[in-house]
Protein backbone atom coordinates (compact mmCIF):
# COMPACT_ATOMS: atom_id res chain seq x y z
CA UNK A 1 0.00 0.00 0.00
CA UNK A 2 3.09 2.66 0.95
CA UNK A 3 3.80 3.02 -2.91
CA UNK A 4 0.02 3.48 -4.02
CA UNK A 5 0.05 5.81 -1.26
CA UNK A 6 3.20 8.05 -2.49
CA UNK A 7 1.30 8.49 -5.83
CA UNK A 8 -0.70 11.36 -6.23
CA UNK A 9 -3.84 9.63 -6.48
CA UNK A 10 -7.19 9.76 -4.49
CA UNK A 11 -8.83 7.42 -2.56
CA UNK A 12 -12.34 6.76 -1.14
CA UNK A 13 -13.93 4.56 2.13
CA UNK A 14 -17.38 3.03 0.29
CA UNK A 15 -20.11 2.70 2.89
CA UNK A 16 -17.82 3.86 5.33
CA UNK A 17 -19.13 2.35 8.74
CA UNK A 18 -18.00 6.07 11.03
CA UNK A 19 -20.24 7.88 7.71
CA UNK A 20 -23.73 6.44 8.55
CA UNK A 21 -22.74 3.71 5.69
CA UNK A 22 -22.20 6.35 2.97
CA UNK A 23 -19.35 6.76 1.02
CA UNK A 24 -16.73 9.33 2.40
CA UNK A 25 -14.07 10.95 0.03
CA UNK A 26 -12.35 11.59 -2.27
CA UNK A 27 -9.00 12.39 -0.52
CA UNK A 28 -5.98 13.79 -2.61
CA UNK A 29 -3.05 11.59 -1.24
CA UNK A 30 -0.74 14.23 -1.55
CA UNK A 31 -2.31 16.24 1.08
CA UNK A 32 -1.70 17.60 4.20
CA UNK A 33 -4.88 15.83 5.29
CA UNK A 34 -4.66 12.96 4.14
CA UNK A 35 -2.67 10.63 7.14
CA UNK A 36 -5.56 11.50 9.20
CA UNK A 37 -8.19 10.35 6.75
CA UNK A 38 -5.98 7.26 5.83
CA UNK A 39 -5.37 6.35 9.88
CA UNK A 40 -9.52 7.11 10.05
CA UNK A 41 -10.65 4.60 7.25
CA UNK A 42 -7.46 2.20 6.33
CA UNK A 43 -9.22 -0.67 8.17
CA UNK A 44 -12.58 -0.34 6.43
CA UNK A 45 -13.05 -2.68 3.91
CA UNK A 46 -14.50 0.45 2.22
CA UNK A 47 -11.41 1.82 2.03
CA UNK A 48 -9.82 1.89 -1.67
CA UNK A 49 -8.69 3.82 -4.99
CA UNK A 50 -10.64 6.33 -6.25
CA UNK A 51 -11.89 5.47 -9.50
CA UNK A 52 -12.73 8.08 -11.84
CA UNK A 53 -16.14 7.03 -12.83
CA UNK A 54 -16.68 8.02 -8.94
CA UNK A 55 -18.03 11.34 -8.81
CA UNK A 56 -18.26 12.43 -4.99
CA UNK A 57 -17.26 16.56 -3.67
CA UNK A 58 -13.54 16.73 -2.19
CA UNK A 59 -14.22 17.28 1.76
CA UNK A 60 -12.76 19.70 3.45
CA UNK A 61 -9.73 18.95 6.44
CA UNK A 62 -12.69 20.24 8.86
CA UNK A 63 -15.01 17.36 6.81
CA UNK A 64 -12.27 14.84 7.99
CA UNK A 65 -11.71 16.26 11.59
CA UNK A 66 -15.80 16.60 12.46
CA UNK A 67 -16.49 13.26 11.00
CA UNK A 68 -13.98 11.28 13.31
CA UNK A 69 -14.94 13.95 16.54
CA UNK A 70 -18.43 12.64 15.61
CA UNK A 71 -17.98 9.22 15.88
CA UNK A 72 -15.71 9.27 18.93
CA UNK A 73 -18.25 11.21 20.18
CA UNK A 74 -21.43 8.89 19.68
CA UNK A 75 -19.32 6.22 21.22
CA UNK A 76 -19.00 7.70 24.56
CA UNK A 77 -22.47 8.47 24.72
CA UNK A 78 -23.09 5.31 23.77
CA UNK A 79 -21.02 3.76 26.20
CA UNK A 80 -22.73 6.27 28.97
CA UNK A 81 -26.01 5.40 28.39
CA UNK A 82 -24.75 1.28 28.25
CA UNK A 83 -22.64 2.12 31.93
CA UNK A 84 -25.77 2.46 34.30
CA UNK A 85 -23.64 1.81 37.45
CA UNK A 86 -21.66 5.08 36.44
CA UNK A 87 -24.35 7.17 35.44
CA UNK A 88 -25.74 6.36 38.57
CA UNK A 89 -23.20 7.47 41.00
CA UNK A 90 -22.73 10.35 38.58
CA UNK A 91 -25.92 11.74 39.24
CA UNK A 92 -25.65 10.73 42.96
CA UNK A 93 -22.84 12.80 43.24
CA UNK A 94 -24.77 16.54 42.67
CA UNK A 95 -25.86 16.22 45.70
CA UNK A 96 -23.78 14.02 47.69
CA UNK A 97 -20.23 15.74 46.88
CA UNK A 98 -16.40 14.53 47.15
CA UNK A 99 -17.21 11.02 48.28
CA UNK A 100 -17.88 8.56 45.49
CA UNK A 101 -16.43 5.61 47.55
CA UNK A 102 -19.18 6.07 50.30
CA UNK A 103 -21.58 6.10 47.58
CA UNK A 104 -20.93 3.55 46.30
CA UNK A 105 -20.12 0.99 49.26
CA UNK A 106 -23.90 2.63 50.37
CA UNK A 107 -25.47 1.74 47.21
CA UNK A 108 -23.87 -1.44 47.01
CA UNK A 109 -25.21 -2.07 50.61
CA UNK A 110 -28.95 -1.64 49.49
CA UNK A 111 -28.87 -3.57 46.13
CA UNK A 112 -27.23 -6.18 48.32
CA UNK A 113 -30.98 -6.55 49.82
CA UNK A 114 -31.70 -8.01 47.27
CA UNK A 115 -29.68 -10.77 46.85
CA UNK A 116 -29.47 -13.95 49.26
CA UNK A 117 -26.16 -12.94 50.94
CA UNK A 118 -26.92 -9.46 51.91
CA UNK A 119 -23.77 -7.40 53.28
CA UNK A 120 -23.88 -4.73 56.40
CA UNK A 121 -22.05 -1.46 56.17
CA UNK A 122 -20.98 1.04 59.46
CA UNK A 123 -20.04 4.20 58.74
CA UNK A 124 -17.64 5.48 61.52
CA UNK A 125 -16.76 9.06 61.79
CA UNK A 126 -17.12 11.47 63.86
CA UNK A 127 -19.79 14.22 64.00
CA UNK A 128 -20.81 16.11 61.18
CA UNK A 129 -18.30 14.42 58.94
CA UNK A 130 -21.51 13.12 56.58
CA UNK A 131 -22.56 10.19 57.78
CA UNK A 132 -25.71 10.06 57.40
CA UNK A 133 -27.30 12.14 54.92
CA UNK A 134 -25.57 10.35 51.82
CA UNK A 135 -27.34 7.11 53.41
CA UNK A 136 -31.11 8.80 53.40
CA UNK A 137 -30.18 10.46 50.42
CA UNK A 138 -29.46 7.59 48.40
CA UNK A 139 -32.12 5.29 50.32
CA UNK A 140 -34.94 7.62 49.07
CA UNK A 141 -34.72 6.26 45.44
CA UNK A 142 -34.93 2.73 46.91
CA UNK A 143 -38.14 1.02 46.65
CA UNK A 144 -40.13 2.41 49.93
CA UNK A 145 -41.24 -1.06 50.90
CA UNK A 146 -37.87 -2.44 51.33
CA UNK A 147 -36.19 0.41 53.40
CA UNK A 148 -36.85 0.71 57.01
CA UNK A 149 -35.07 4.09 58.26
CA UNK A 150 -34.70 3.84 62.48
CA UNK A 151 -33.34 6.90 64.83
CA UNK A 152 -33.28 4.48 67.55
CA UNK A 153 -35.16 1.40 68.39
CA UNK A 154 -36.00 -0.63 71.25
CA UNK A 155 -37.16 -4.41 70.46
CA UNK A 156 -40.18 -3.71 72.08
CA UNK A 157 -40.47 -0.55 69.38
CA UNK A 158 -39.38 -2.75 66.55
CA UNK A 159 -41.46 -5.31 67.12
CA UNK A 160 -44.61 -3.46 67.44
CA UNK A 161 -43.78 -1.51 64.42
CA UNK A 162 -42.40 -4.28 61.70
CA UNK A 163 -43.58 -7.83 63.54
CA UNK A 164 -47.17 -9.33 62.90
CA UNK A 165 -48.51 -12.19 64.91
CA UNK A 166 -48.01 -15.64 64.16
CA UNK A 167 -48.63 -18.99 65.50
CA UNK A 168 -45.86 -22.19 65.67
CA UNK A 169 -46.05 -22.54 61.80
CA UNK A 170 -45.30 -19.17 61.37
CA UNK A 171 -48.94 -18.34 59.71
CA UNK A 172 -50.07 -15.16 60.27
CA UNK A 173 -53.18 -14.82 62.86
CA UNK A 174 -54.44 -11.46 63.08
CA UNK A 175 -57.31 -12.29 60.72
CA UNK A 176 -58.48 -15.47 63.11
CA UNK A 177 -58.31 -13.34 65.84
CA UNK A 178 -59.99 -10.56 64.57
CA UNK A 179 -62.83 -12.97 63.40
CA UNK A 180 -63.05 -14.17 67.39
CA UNK A 181 -63.55 -10.15 68.38
CA UNK A 182 -66.24 -10.00 66.00
CA UNK A 183 -67.82 -13.10 67.14
CA UNK A 184 -67.62 -11.99 70.91
CA UNK A 185 -69.06 -8.32 70.52
CA UNK A 186 -72.41 -10.15 68.02
CA UNK A 187 -72.87 -12.65 71.26
CA UNK A 188 -72.23 -9.99 73.71
CA UNK A 189 -75.28 -7.22 72.32
CA UNK A 190 -77.12 -10.53 72.68
CA UNK A 191 -79.04 -10.42 75.92
CA UNK A 192 -80.07 -14.09 76.14
CA UNK A 193 -78.18 -15.79 79.36
CA UNK A 194 -77.37 -18.81 76.99
CA UNK A 195 -75.56 -16.96 75.06
CA UNK A 196 -72.46 -16.19 78.08
CA UNK A 197 -71.03 -19.98 77.83
CA UNK A 198 -70.22 -18.95 73.76
CA UNK A 199 -68.47 -15.69 74.76
CA UNK A 200 -66.18 -17.64 77.19
CA UNK A 201 -65.85 -20.43 74.86
CA UNK A 202 -65.06 -17.27 72.31
CA UNK A 203 -62.40 -15.78 74.77
CA UNK A 204 -60.82 -19.02 75.58
CA UNK A 205 -59.94 -19.81 71.88
CA UNK A 206 -58.45 -16.20 71.66
CA UNK A 207 -56.54 -16.51 74.97
CA UNK A 208 -55.66 -19.81 73.35
CA UNK A 209 -54.45 -18.48 70.01
CA UNK A 210 -52.51 -15.77 71.82
CA UNK A 211 -50.70 -17.97 74.15
CA UNK A 212 -49.31 -20.26 71.54
CA UNK A 213 -48.52 -16.82 69.25
CA UNK A 214 -45.45 -15.03 68.44
CA UNK A 215 -44.00 -11.90 66.78
CA UNK A 216 -42.39 -12.50 63.33
CA UNK A 217 -40.33 -9.63 61.62
CA UNK A 218 -39.90 -10.37 57.84
CA UNK A 219 -36.26 -8.87 57.02
CA UNK A 220 -36.88 -10.60 53.56
CA UNK A 221 -35.64 -7.98 50.75
CA UNK A 222 -35.16 -5.41 53.56
CA UNK A 223 -32.72 -2.55 54.04
CA UNK A 224 -32.35 -1.72 57.70
CA UNK A 225 -30.39 1.83 58.08
CA UNK A 226 -29.94 2.75 61.56
CA UNK A 227 -29.26 6.31 61.73
CA UNK A 228 -27.82 6.11 65.38
CA UNK A 229 -26.55 3.32 67.05
CA UNK A 230 -28.90 0.70 67.66
CA UNK A 231 -30.30 -0.50 71.52
CA UNK A 232 -27.59 -2.99 72.73
CA UNK A 233 -30.02 -5.84 73.21
CA UNK A 234 -31.60 -5.12 69.70
CA UNK A 235 -28.28 -5.21 67.75
CA UNK A 236 -27.67 -8.80 70.00
CA UNK A 237 -30.57 -10.06 68.96
CA UNK A 238 -29.73 -9.45 65.13
CA UNK A 239 -26.14 -10.55 65.13
CA UNK A 240 -26.87 -14.30 64.82
CA UNK A 241 -29.47 -13.48 62.18
CA UNK A 242 -26.70 -11.05 60.58
CA UNK A 243 -24.57 -14.16 60.16
CA UNK A 244 -27.98 -16.17 58.29
CA UNK A 245 -27.49 -19.73 59.45
CA UNK A 246 -31.08 -20.33 59.51
CA UNK A 247 -34.36 -18.94 57.83
CA UNK A 248 -36.20 -18.01 61.04
CA UNK A 249 -34.51 -17.20 63.61
CA UNK A 250 -36.07 -17.01 67.29
CA UNK A 251 -35.00 -14.74 70.01
CA UNK A 252 -36.36 -14.21 73.50
CA UNK A 253 -36.17 -10.43 74.91
CA UNK A 254 -36.83 -8.97 78.09
CA UNK A 255 -39.17 -5.82 78.69
CA UNK A 256 -40.89 -4.15 81.88
CA UNK A 257 -44.22 -4.93 82.44
CA UNK A 258 -47.15 -2.78 83.57
CA UNK A 259 -46.60 -3.60 87.02
CA UNK A 260 -43.44 -3.14 87.71
CA UNK A 261 -41.99 -6.23 86.70
CA UNK A 262 -40.37 -8.03 83.72
CA UNK A 263 -42.12 -9.92 81.19
CA UNK A 264 -40.20 -12.35 78.60
CA UNK A 265 -41.32 -12.10 74.28
CA UNK A 266 -40.20 -13.75 71.85
CA UNK A 267 -39.50 -12.24 68.12
CA UNK A 268 -38.86 -14.34 65.34
CA UNK A 269 -36.57 -12.89 62.66
CA UNK A 270 -37.23 -14.68 59.01
CA UNK A 271 -34.51 -13.78 55.97
CA UNK A 272 -31.56 -11.84 56.70
CA UNK A 273 -31.85 -7.73 55.72
CA UNK A 274 -29.03 -5.25 54.73
CA UNK A 275 -27.95 -3.49 57.45
CA UNK A 276 -26.46 0.14 57.66
CA UNK A 277 -24.88 1.86 60.84
CA UNK A 278 -23.99 5.14 61.21
CA UNK A 279 -22.21 5.96 64.62
CA UNK A 280 -20.13 8.67 65.97
CA UNK A 281 -19.03 6.39 68.43
CA UNK A 282 -15.77 4.97 68.31
CA UNK A 283 -17.26 1.13 68.01
CA UNK A 284 -14.01 -0.40 68.64
CA UNK A 285 -13.70 0.17 72.28
CA UNK A 286 -17.11 -1.39 72.63
CA UNK A 287 -17.37 -5.37 74.17
CA UNK A 288 -18.50 -6.78 70.90
CA UNK A 289 -16.36 -5.07 68.49
CA UNK A 290 -14.81 -8.46 67.24
CA UNK A 291 -18.52 -9.21 66.57
CA UNK A 292 -18.80 -5.87 65.60
CA UNK A 293 -15.57 -6.49 63.26
CA UNK A 294 -16.19 -9.43 61.51
CA UNK A 295 -19.88 -8.72 60.80
CA UNK A 296 -19.80 -5.46 59.39
CA UNK A 297 -17.72 -3.64 56.36
CA UNK A 298 -16.50 -0.79 58.71
CA UNK A 299 -16.02 2.07 56.39
CA UNK A 300 -15.22 6.44 56.87
CA UNK A 301 -16.85 9.04 54.91
CA UNK A 302 -13.44 11.31 53.23
CA UNK A 303 -12.86 14.07 55.06
CA UNK A 304 -11.30 16.66 52.95
CA UNK A 305 -11.18 20.63 52.55
CA UNK A 306 -12.46 19.80 48.64
CA UNK A 307 -15.02 18.15 49.86
CA UNK A 308 -16.30 20.75 52.60
CA UNK A 309 -15.82 22.97 50.06
CA UNK A 310 -18.15 21.11 47.76
CA UNK A 311 -20.23 20.82 50.80
CA UNK A 312 -20.47 24.15 51.62
CA UNK A 313 -21.34 25.59 48.26
CA UNK A 314 -24.59 22.99 48.00
CA UNK A 315 -25.87 24.22 50.99
CA UNK A 316 -26.00 27.51 49.94
CA UNK A 317 -27.42 26.54 46.91
CA UNK A 318 -29.72 24.33 48.68
CA UNK A 319 -31.44 27.13 50.82
CA UNK A 320 -30.75 30.15 48.42
CA UNK A 321 -32.39 29.04 45.20
CA UNK A 322 -36.03 28.42 44.15
CA UNK A 323 -37.05 25.05 43.57
CA UNK A 324 -37.44 26.02 39.72
CA UNK A 325 -33.33 27.19 39.56
CA UNK A 326 -32.45 24.33 42.12
CA UNK A 327 -33.70 21.97 39.28
CA UNK A 328 -31.32 23.74 36.73
CA UNK A 329 -28.14 24.34 38.40
CA UNK A 330 -28.09 21.22 41.35
CA UNK A 331 -30.46 18.73 40.25
CA UNK A 332 -33.82 18.45 38.33
CA UNK A 333 -36.61 16.55 38.88
CA UNK A 334 -35.58 14.70 35.69
CA UNK A 335 -32.66 13.34 36.73
CA UNK A 336 -33.79 12.75 40.71
CA UNK A 337 -36.79 10.09 38.49
CA UNK A 338 -33.82 8.97 36.10
CA UNK A 339 -31.76 8.21 39.47
CA UNK A 340 -34.89 5.90 40.81
CA UNK A 341 -35.50 4.79 37.49
CA UNK A 342 -31.45 3.06 37.07
CA UNK A 343 -31.94 1.94 40.88
CA UNK A 344 -35.00 0.22 39.76
CA UNK A 345 -32.82 -1.33 36.39
CA UNK A 346 -30.26 -2.89 38.39
CA UNK A 347 -32.13 -4.77 41.12
CA UNK A 348 -34.18 -5.91 38.60
CA UNK A 349 -31.08 -7.18 36.93
CA UNK A 350 -30.21 -8.76 40.11
CA UNK A 351 -33.34 -10.13 40.92
CA UNK A 352 -33.33 -11.68 37.11
CA UNK A 353 -30.11 -13.42 37.81
CA UNK A 354 -31.45 -15.20 40.67
CA UNK A 355 -28.36 -14.61 43.03
CA UNK A 356 -26.25 -16.53 40.36
CA UNK A 357 -23.09 -16.28 38.85
CA UNK A 358 -20.12 -17.79 37.23
CA UNK A 359 -16.83 -16.87 38.64
CA UNK A 360 -14.18 -18.36 36.72
CA UNK A 361 -11.37 -16.26 38.53
CA UNK A 362 -12.81 -18.05 41.81
CA UNK A 363 -9.97 -20.77 42.56
CA UNK A 364 -7.65 -18.00 42.21
CA UNK A 365 -9.01 -15.53 44.49
CA UNK A 366 -9.78 -18.30 46.79
CA UNK A 367 -5.75 -19.17 47.22
CA UNK A 368 -4.71 -16.16 46.99
CA UNK A 369 -7.09 -14.27 49.43
CA UNK A 370 -5.21 -13.53 52.89
CA UNK A 371 -5.65 -16.74 55.22
CA UNK A 372 -4.39 -15.96 58.72
CA UNK A 373 -6.96 -15.54 60.49
CA UNK A 374 -10.60 -16.34 61.06
CA UNK A 375 -12.37 -13.49 60.16
CA UNK A 376 -10.97 -13.79 56.77
CA UNK A 377 -14.23 -16.21 56.24
CA UNK A 378 -16.50 -13.40 56.38
CA UNK A 379 -14.68 -10.78 54.96
CA UNK A 380 -14.22 -12.73 51.43
CA UNK A 381 -17.96 -13.88 51.82
CA UNK A 382 -18.20 -9.96 51.51
CA UNK A 383 -15.38 -9.79 48.34
CA UNK A 384 -17.63 -11.96 46.72
CA UNK A 385 -20.94 -10.52 47.69
CA UNK A 386 -19.38 -7.52 45.91
CA UNK A 387 -17.81 -9.20 43.26
CA UNK A 388 -20.94 -10.68 42.33
CA UNK A 389 -23.11 -7.08 42.54
CA UNK A 390 -20.63 -5.53 40.10
CA UNK A 391 -21.40 -8.48 37.50
CA UNK A 392 -25.28 -8.00 37.91
CA UNK A 393 -24.96 -4.24 37.59
CA UNK A 394 -23.62 -5.06 33.73
CA UNK A 395 -25.07 -8.20 33.43
CA UNK A 396 -27.02 -7.40 30.32
CA UNK A 397 -22.88 -6.60 28.86
CA UNK A 398 -21.38 -9.95 30.25
CA UNK A 399 -21.08 -13.08 28.77
CA UNK A 400 -23.97 -15.78 30.09
CA UNK A 401 -22.86 -19.41 30.51
CA UNK A 402 -25.64 -21.54 28.77
CA UNK A 403 -26.59 -23.65 31.60
CA UNK A 404 -29.72 -26.25 30.33
CA UNK A 405 -32.53 -23.27 30.43
CA UNK A 406 -30.69 -20.90 32.45
CA UNK A 407 -28.09 -18.13 31.44
CA UNK A 408 -26.05 -17.18 34.48
CA UNK A 409 -23.62 -13.95 34.01
CA UNK A 410 -20.01 -14.52 34.43
CA UNK A 411 -17.90 -12.78 36.22
CA UNK A 412 -15.13 -10.60 34.12
CA UNK A 413 -11.49 -9.42 34.99
CA UNK A 414 -13.14 -5.83 35.28
CA UNK A 415 -15.58 -6.78 38.06
CA UNK A 416 -12.31 -8.35 40.26
CA UNK A 417 -10.27 -5.51 39.37
CA UNK A 418 -12.92 -2.70 40.41
CA UNK A 419 -13.88 -4.93 43.37
CA UNK A 420 -9.69 -4.98 44.75
CA UNK A 421 -10.27 -1.27 44.08
CA UNK A 422 -13.39 -0.81 46.02
CA UNK A 423 -12.98 -3.61 49.23
CA UNK A 424 -10.10 -2.71 51.36
CA UNK A 425 -8.26 -4.62 53.54
CA UNK A 426 -10.18 -4.84 56.87
CA UNK A 427 -8.27 -3.94 59.82
CA UNK A 428 -9.22 -4.43 63.22
CA UNK A 429 -8.26 -0.74 63.74
CA UNK A 430 -11.53 1.32 62.60
CA UNK A 431 -10.98 3.33 59.06
CA UNK A 432 -11.33 6.25 60.34
CA UNK A 433 -7.84 6.18 62.57
CA UNK A 434 -5.87 4.17 59.66
CA UNK A 435 -6.67 7.10 57.64
CA UNK A 436 -5.68 9.75 59.88
CA UNK A 437 -2.60 7.82 60.72
CA UNK A 438 -1.45 7.83 56.68
CA UNK A 439 -2.79 11.24 56.03
CA UNK A 440 -2.17 13.47 59.49
CA UNK A 441 0.58 11.31 61.57
CA UNK A 442 3.03 10.41 58.87
CA UNK A 443 3.16 13.43 57.16
CA UNK A 444 3.31 15.72 60.53
CA UNK A 445 5.88 13.19 61.40
CA UNK A 446 8.07 13.75 58.78
CA UNK A 447 7.80 17.61 58.94
CA UNK A 448 8.22 17.88 62.96
CA UNK A 449 10.13 15.06 63.53
CA UNK A 450 13.45 15.83 65.99
CA UNK A 451 16.06 12.75 66.55
CA UNK A 452 16.54 12.48 70.11
CA UNK A 453 18.39 10.08 72.14
CA UNK A 454 16.88 8.05 74.54
CA UNK A 455 18.88 6.43 77.58
CA UNK A 456 20.64 4.22 79.02
CA UNK A 457 20.86 2.31 75.96
CA UNK A 458 21.15 5.71 73.77
CA UNK A 459 18.87 4.64 71.26
CA UNK A 460 18.31 7.45 68.71
CA UNK A 461 14.53 7.89 67.31
CA UNK A 462 13.09 10.49 65.41
CA UNK A 463 9.79 11.93 67.24
CA UNK A 464 6.93 13.87 67.49
CA UNK A 465 5.35 15.77 70.36
CA UNK A 466 1.18 16.06 70.86
CA UNK A 467 1.24 20.00 70.19
CA UNK A 468 3.61 19.63 67.17
CA UNK A 469 0.55 17.29 65.74
CA UNK A 470 -2.06 19.79 66.52
CA UNK A 471 0.56 22.46 64.83
CA UNK A 472 -0.01 20.50 61.98
CA UNK A 473 -3.28 19.66 61.89
CA UNK A 474 -4.18 23.45 62.09
CA UNK A 475 -1.65 24.11 59.00
CA UNK A 476 -3.76 22.03 57.23
CA UNK A 477 -7.03 23.18 57.79
CA UNK A 478 -8.48 19.87 59.35
CA UNK A 479 -9.73 21.73 62.77
CA UNK A 480 -8.30 23.19 66.01
CA UNK A 481 -8.39 19.63 68.02
CA UNK A 482 -6.77 20.14 71.17
CA UNK A 483 -3.74 17.71 72.42
CA UNK A 484 -5.65 15.56 74.51
CA UNK A 485 -8.71 14.80 72.19
CA UNK A 486 -6.23 13.35 69.75
CA UNK A 487 -4.39 11.48 72.45
CA UNK A 488 -7.85 10.32 73.01
CA UNK A 489 -9.13 9.88 69.72
CA UNK A 490 -6.82 8.48 67.67
CA UNK A 491 -3.32 8.06 69.29
CA UNK A 492 -4.39 5.60 72.33
CA UNK A 493 -5.65 3.65 69.65
CA UNK A 494 -3.10 3.55 66.76
CA UNK A 495 -0.43 2.85 69.81
CA UNK A 496 -2.44 -0.18 71.16
CA UNK A 497 -2.33 -1.81 67.55
CA UNK A 498 0.96 -1.62 67.23
CA UNK A 499 1.51 1.38 64.45
CA UNK A 500 2.61 3.89 66.76
CA UNK A 501 5.18 3.47 69.93
CA UNK A 502 5.09 6.01 72.94
CA UNK A 503 7.59 6.67 75.80
CA UNK A 504 8.34 9.46 77.74
CA UNK A 505 10.54 12.83 76.22
CA UNK A 506 14.43 12.92 77.93
CA UNK A 507 13.78 16.51 77.54
CA UNK A 508 10.87 16.97 79.56
CA UNK A 509 9.59 14.15 81.76
CA UNK A 510 6.35 15.40 81.67
CA UNK A 511 4.93 14.88 78.20
CA UNK A 512 4.95 11.80 75.47
CA UNK A 513 6.59 11.68 72.05
CA UNK A 514 5.52 9.70 69.67
CA UNK A 515 6.77 7.80 66.64
CA UNK A 516 5.73 5.27 63.74
CA UNK A 517 6.32 1.76 64.94
CA UNK A 518 8.90 -0.18 62.81
CA UNK A 519 6.56 -1.74 59.91
CA UNK A 520 3.75 -0.01 60.38
CA UNK A 521 3.84 0.50 56.91
CA UNK A 522 3.53 -2.97 56.35
CA UNK A 523 0.65 -3.62 58.44
CA UNK A 524 -1.11 -0.58 57.10
CA UNK A 525 -1.34 -1.56 53.26
CA UNK A 526 -4.62 -2.32 51.92
CA UNK A 527 -4.09 -4.47 49.07
CA UNK A 528 -5.68 -7.66 49.35
CA UNK A 529 -4.75 -9.89 45.99
CA UNK A 530 -2.03 -8.61 43.21
CA UNK A 531 -3.98 -8.34 39.77
CA UNK A 532 -1.39 -9.71 37.87
CA UNK A 533 -2.43 -13.20 38.76
CA UNK A 534 -5.70 -12.79 37.28
CA UNK A 535 -4.23 -13.90 33.70
CA UNK A 536 -5.37 -16.13 31.36
CA UNK A 537 -3.84 -19.33 32.87
CA UNK A 538 -6.26 -18.77 35.76
CA UNK A 539 -9.30 -18.78 33.89
CA UNK A 540 -8.43 -21.84 31.43
CA UNK A 541 -7.74 -23.70 34.19
CA UNK A 542 -10.81 -22.87 36.07
CA UNK A 543 -13.15 -23.92 32.93
CA UNK A 544 -11.20 -26.73 32.02
CA UNK A 545 -12.10 -28.11 35.73
CA UNK A 546 -15.86 -27.46 36.23
CA UNK A 547 -16.76 -27.34 32.85
CA UNK A 548 -15.06 -30.33 31.04
CA UNK A 549 -15.88 -29.27 27.83
CA UNK A 550 -19.66 -29.11 28.84
CA UNK A 551 -22.05 -25.78 28.09
CA UNK A 552 -21.43 -23.03 25.57
CA UNK A 553 -21.70 -19.09 26.67
CA UNK A 554 -23.50 -16.19 24.82
CA UNK A 555 -23.01 -12.71 24.61
CA UNK A 556 -25.34 -10.07 22.67
CA UNK A 557 -27.53 -13.49 21.48
CA UNK A 558 -24.60 -14.77 19.90
CA UNK A 559 -23.43 -18.45 20.93
CA UNK A 560 -19.51 -18.73 21.87
CA UNK A 561 -17.52 -21.65 22.49
CA UNK A 562 -15.67 -22.26 26.00
CA UNK A 563 -12.50 -21.03 23.79
CA UNK A 564 -14.32 -18.00 22.22
CA UNK A 565 -15.33 -16.62 25.61
CA UNK A 566 -12.07 -16.43 27.18
CA UNK A 567 -10.52 -12.56 25.78
CA UNK A 568 -14.35 -11.94 26.82
CA UNK A 569 -13.72 -12.95 30.34
CA UNK A 570 -10.27 -11.16 30.53
CA UNK A 571 -12.14 -7.70 29.32
CA UNK A 572 -11.19 -4.83 31.46
CA UNK A 573 -14.22 -3.18 30.73
CA UNK A 574 -17.39 -2.15 32.28
CA UNK A 575 -19.29 -2.18 28.61
CA UNK A 576 -18.19 -5.23 27.01
CA UNK A 577 -18.69 -3.34 23.35
CA UNK A 578 -20.75 -5.42 20.46
CA UNK A 579 -18.80 -6.25 17.82
CA UNK A 580 -20.05 -5.07 14.09
CA UNK A 581 -21.19 -8.21 12.19
CA UNK A 582 -20.43 -10.38 15.33
CA UNK A 583 -20.42 -13.62 13.37
CA UNK A 584 -22.58 -16.18 15.54
CA UNK A 585 -19.22 -17.74 16.57
CA UNK A 586 -16.06 -15.63 17.14
CA UNK A 587 -12.96 -17.02 16.25
CA UNK A 588 -9.63 -16.40 18.11
CA UNK A 589 -8.28 -14.72 14.79
CA UNK A 590 -10.67 -11.69 15.43
CA UNK A 591 -10.72 -11.70 19.44
CA UNK A 592 -7.75 -9.28 20.48
CA UNK A 593 -6.15 -6.63 22.73
CA UNK A 594 -6.60 -7.51 27.03
CA UNK A 595 -9.94 -6.51 26.38
CA UNK A 596 -11.68 -8.78 24.93
CA UNK A 597 -13.30 -6.59 21.69
CA UNK A 598 -13.01 -7.37 18.02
Amino acid sequence: MTSLIQEPRKWICEKCTVNNNEDCGPWDATESTFEQCKRAHQTHKGWKLHLPDVSTSKPTLQDSVDLVLNAITKAEEKEKQNDILCELISLISKTVKGDEYLVRQILFNGFSAFTSKPTHLMIMEKTSEGKTYPALEIAKHFPKENVITLGSATPQSFKYEHGILVDKEYQPIQDRLDRLDEQINEVKKSKSSSDKNGVNQLENQKKSLLSDANTLIDLRNKWIIFKEPPDKTLLQGLYSTLSKDEEFNHHKFVNKSKNGGNENFTVIFRGCPAVLVCTSKDESKSARWDETFTRFNIVSPTCSRTKYSQGMELIGLTNGLPKELYEEFVLSQKEKDRITELVSKIIALIQDARGEVLNPFGDCLSKEFPQEAGHRFRQYQRFNSFLSLHCFCYSNHRPKLLIYDKKVPVITKVDVITTLEWVKDSSVIPPNKMLWFKEVFIPAHKKFGQTITFSPDNIERQVIVGSEIVKHIQEIGKGKPTTKQIRETYLETLIDHGLIERDKDPRNKTRDVYWAAEGCEENSKSSLIATSLLDESCVRSYVEKYLKGRFNFEIYQQTLTQEEVIPYILSEKNVIEEPENMPKSISNETTTGNDGTS
